[in-house]
């Protein structure tokens, strides 16, 4: 547990260089701020001079860092960014099955703060952090960030509430619900001279005061690909802005957009529950995006396998959506049925 700690400068729960091998399991990152960036954690590949002063808790040097089921929350940094966690220049992380809720960033990224580093997120939850740009994430200046089957919900910021891309940095991904994010434009994702790829991925509930709610875009310079993805249900419109590069291909876009295969049609979401686990916007029977993905692509896990839901028909066709494809075992936890 690391927590009520505070830094002067930067990482006020911890502080790490690339290579250490750091890495956190089963642990809470509670209440920590700074005054810089990052509120929790601090990663850089170099300080590039002396150690950052006025950290209360450990500084741990050359680390490629490995969080796993961790729980950030109830950070903040007052300065630049990253209420949770800040990565910059050549950063690297690693996480997979952690919350990282209600952290508050200052002006940039509420949950995390990324700029010329890289980042893999697996089944993570993101929920609940706040900033002025970027509430779930601020990635910017050629970073590299990768989710798969991560959930991004409930975070506000003016523009990007979920998710900022900007400067020529590029996200992907795979098998993620981004809904209920909420701001002045770009809820779910806004993007400034930056790149995501969207496969597998639901939009859904996300509120933006003017603009793109699902995504918007600023400039020329910006691109989505969207595949296999439903964008439903987001005000006052999914999209806004584009004056760039958009394709979609076999996505449920209320309002439709062009695109092979793509189809203009109420999902039918609904929450399942099963044990302790509650899977929010899963395809209902007879919903219009089971097995309407890519003809060429699959399900891993469909009604065949015992580890889907017996009472929902489901073929190995791919559905659309963050539980239909290659990836959606992600979803699944591992002692199901």
């Amino acid at each position: 547990n690391i927590a009520g700690n505070q830094s002067d400068f930067v990482g006020g729960g911890l502080a790490a260089d690339v290579g250490s091998g750091l890495q956190l399991a089963h642990c809470t990152l509670r209440d920590n701020s700074a005054s810089d960036y990052g509120g929790a954690v601090w990663i850089a590949n170099t300080y590039g001079g002396p150690a950052p002063a006025g950290g209360d808790a450990p500084r741990i040097d050359h680390a490629p860092p490995l969080f796993f089921d961790c729980l950030i929350t109830g950070n903040q940094v007052v300065g630049r960014g990253g209420g949770s966690v800040a990565l910059r220049d050549g950063g690297d992380l690693l996480m997979d099955r952690c919350r990282v809720v209600e952290n508050a960033g200052g002006p940039l990224g509420g949950g995390f703060y990324i700029n010329a580093s890289s980042a893999q997120l697996d089944r993570t939850e993101i929920r609940g952090n706040s900033a002025g740009l970027g509430g779930g994430l601020f990635v910017e200046e050629f970073a590299e960030v990768a989710l798969t089957a991560c959930t991004v919900a409930e975070n506000s910021a003016e523009t990007g509430a979920g998710m900022q891309v900007q400067d020529d940095a590029s996200v992907a991904l795979e098998n993620c619900l981004f809904h209920g994010n909420s701001g002045t434009d770009g809820a779910a994702i806004y993007l400034s001279a930056g790149g995501v790829d969207a496969i597998q991925c639901t939009f859904s509930g996300n509120l933006a005061a003017a603009g793109g709610a699902a995504v918007a875009a600023a400039s020329e310079a910006d691109w989505l690909s969207a595949y296999n993805s439903i964008f439903w249900g987001d005000a006052p419109q999914e999209f806004g802005g584009f004056t760039a590069e958009f394709y979609a291909d076999y996505c449920d876009v209320a309002g439709g957009w062009s695109g092979a295969g793509n189809i203009d049609a109420d999902p039918g979401f609904f929450a399942y529950e099963r044990y302790a686990y509650r899977y929010d916007y899963f395809l209902s029977a007879g919903s219009p995006c089971i097995d309407s993905g890519d003809p060429e692509g699959r399900d891993t896990i469909y009604d065949a396998d015992s580890l889907w839901p017996a009472d929902l028909p489901d073929g190995i066709a791919a559905d659309m959506g963050a539980y239909g494809g290659t990836s959606n075992w992600f979803w699944m936890p591992p002692f199901w049925p």
